[in-house]
């Protein structure tokens, strides 16, 4: 008899062992197969394995769950005060007003939330990944409905049915309001509202399900996952940004709401034709008499479902056959020159090389480098709107501020690998003057281009100078004292990929002192700037010379400092650092 083989355990930390002969048996079901010959289901196991996982994880990350509850809270608010606003709207609406675009408008949005959750969360993988299932010997056709079921353990799916279910309640409210007027509308609208609701959760479902089997299919790499997270997070931003522009023009000028309600009606007339609105579009049509239109949509939604449902499914037994091939056909990845081009191969060069690989290939760095972009040209375009200088002016402060930030903790990023540093004899010095040149290498070109196109946009004449050289010194001042809060308050870092944050009690001291102490060094600049005001443009001039000067000595000194306490003490930081956090 074959032995048995223990898989590795998966992300909850549980593990079964697995006969190669046949299928697992169930706990509690015993060893021996069943007497009809048919595998046992696998949906009490992925149940109990999700559920277990999804409370490890909550424990696990902390602030996460913090952050997910206050969600659910504000999402339960939306619905406690948006339900019966929709439905009072639903209860005095007319046919062919605007409460059908505002349902359809309400389901997309449901299920575009679903189909772009997939990128936001890429950086914590599924729980129930299809590769981990392999060694089981069941066939994709095997899983996938376990796994469904196993999914819906969700506050997510949860909060997504009640939002359907207040859409639902209204349209059931507008239906009943025309029952004499329209009967044969309103009946096969109430016939057909259940079913239809069904589809659009049905899609909401599925969506995420496929994506993430499919992209388990394609050999990508952490750093591609990350990438995907960070540009659904930005486009999230970019909406948010968005839809915050739009609420201000509308509150500078009441008459833009009528353009932004006809464009605003003509997208959604276009999306009810697409999976996304389709089902939230039924029971109003048949209640208006387009019978045709919801025949169209019903078969819009019945196939994206079964599209779905082959997609996802032909992606699980794909995943299923490359996790017991392996990495055997996986591609090499090309190797680089650790030392750019611009600089000479000596312990400077490595450092400097080190870090922009880093820069470029950690989430930890290019998730900050990535938002930073979207923050300024928020902050410009709500200046550029209200025409007050202002928020563009605190954009570059910002952006110069960031410098130092960036790089506050930069040893405890290195984790483990701080090792290399002590073998190779590099001295402090040398280190953290890469790591502060690297973190210019971003903030510098940034502030130029950033400085030139407020300087266009508002007119600041000779203060564009001013801005200028006053948020190169804040620069230099905040990468200064980022590179010897590294060297001084090093701390345990989350690991690359992980959604941990890092210990309070460990972190707020440097985050404090690399937040604050960067403007002590400006100060006697942001006087003379603030006297010019009264005094003259050339007091603007002389504080902004001050700025870059104070800032360009801090930079020497933090290097200087910060290196010595490594040189003097490099095993010690190490220790401290040695272990990511997660």
């Amino acid at each position: 008899m074959a032995e048995p083989v223990t898989p590795a355990p998966a992300e909850g930390g549980s593990s079964a062992a697995v006969h190669t002969a046949g299928p697992v048996p169930l706990p509690g079901e015993g060893g021996d197969a069943p007497a009809n010959g048919k595998a046992p289901s696998l949906t009490p196991l992925l149940m109990k394995l999700r559920w277990t996982i999804t409370l490890r994880r909550a424990r696990a990350t902390l602030a996460a769950t913090i952050g997910g509850a206050i969600g659910v809270l504000y999402a339960l608010g939306a619905l406690a005060f948006g339900g019966p606003a929709l439905i009072t709207s639903a209860s005095v609406s007319e046919i062919g007003g605007a409460f059908a675009p505002t349902a359809v408008g309400i389901g997309a949005l449901l299920v575009l939330a679903w189909l772009l959750a997939p990128a936001v969360v890429s950086g914590a993988e599924d729980a129930l990944s299809p590769a981990k299932f392999a060694i089981l010997g069941r066939r994709g056709r095997d899983l996938q409905l376990p796994m469904l079921i196993a999914s819906l353990i969700s506050p997510a799916i949860i909060l997504t049915a009640l939002a359907i279910g207040v859409l639902g309640a209204a349209q059931t409210v507008m239906l009943v309001r025309f029952l004499a007027e329209r009967p044969a509308g309103a009946i096969s609208g109430l016939v057909l509202l259940l079913p239809s609701l069904l589809a659009g959760l049905a899609i909401c479902i599925l969506l995420p399900r496929a994506i993430d089997a499919f992209r388990s299919t394609r050999q990508s790499s952490r750093r591609s996952r990350e990438l995907a997270t960070g540009l659904g997070i930005i486009g999230l931003l970019v909406g948010m940004y968005g839809f915050s522009l739009i609420s201000n023009a509308i509150a500078e000028s009441p008459s833009v709401i009528d353009t932004i309600v006809h464009y605003a009606l003509l997208v959604l007339g276009v999306i009810a034709w697409t999976p996304l609105g389709a089902p939230f579009a039924i029971p109003m049509d048949l209640l208006e008499g387009r019978y045709a239109a919801a025949v169209v949509r019903m078969l819009i939604a019945s196939v994206t479902i079964a599209v779905l449902w082959l997609w996802w499914r032909r992606s699980l037994e794909l995943a299923l056959t490359q996790a017991l091939q392996g990495d055997s056909a996986a591609k090499s990845e090309k190797v680089t020159a650790l030392v750019p081009r611009f600089l000479r191969s000596t312990p400077f060069g490595a450092s400097v090389g080190r870090s922009l690989k880093y820069m470029r290939r950690d989430a930890r760095y290019s998730m900050g480098l990535l938002v930073q972009p979207v923050m300024v040209a928020f902050m410009v375009g709500m200046s550029v709107m209200s025409n007050n200088p202002s928020m563009s002016i605190f954009a570059t402060v910002v952006v110069a501020w960031m410098a130092g930030l960036l790089i506050y903790n930069d040893i405890g990023m290195d984790g483990p690998a701080n090792w290399v540093n002590i073998v190779a004899g590099i001295r402090g010095r040398t280190t953290l003057a890469a790591r502060a040149g690297v973190s210019l290498m971003w903030a510098v070109p940034m502030l130029i281009i950033v400085t030139a196109v407020i300087g266009v946009l508002h007119d600041l004449g000779g203060y564009a100078g001013v801005l200028l050289l006053s948020a190169l010194g804040v620069a230099l001042s905040g990468t200064g004292i980022g590179v010897a809060t590294a060297a001084f308050l090093p701390f345990a870092a989350p690991k690359p990929g992980s959604m941990k944050n890092s210990s309070p009690m460990a972190a707020w001291l440097p985050t404090l002192v690399s937040m604050l102490v960067t403007w002590l060094p400006m100060l006697p600049a942001m006087a003379l700037i603030g006297a010019s005001f009264a005094f003259g443009q050339y007091l603007a001039w002389i504080g902004a010379v001050i700025a870059l000067v104070l800032g360009a000595v801090t930079l020497w000194a933090g290097i200087v400092l910060g290196g010595r306490q490594l040189d003097r003490h490099w095993p010690e930081v190490a220790q401290k650092v040695k272990t990511f956090i997660g």
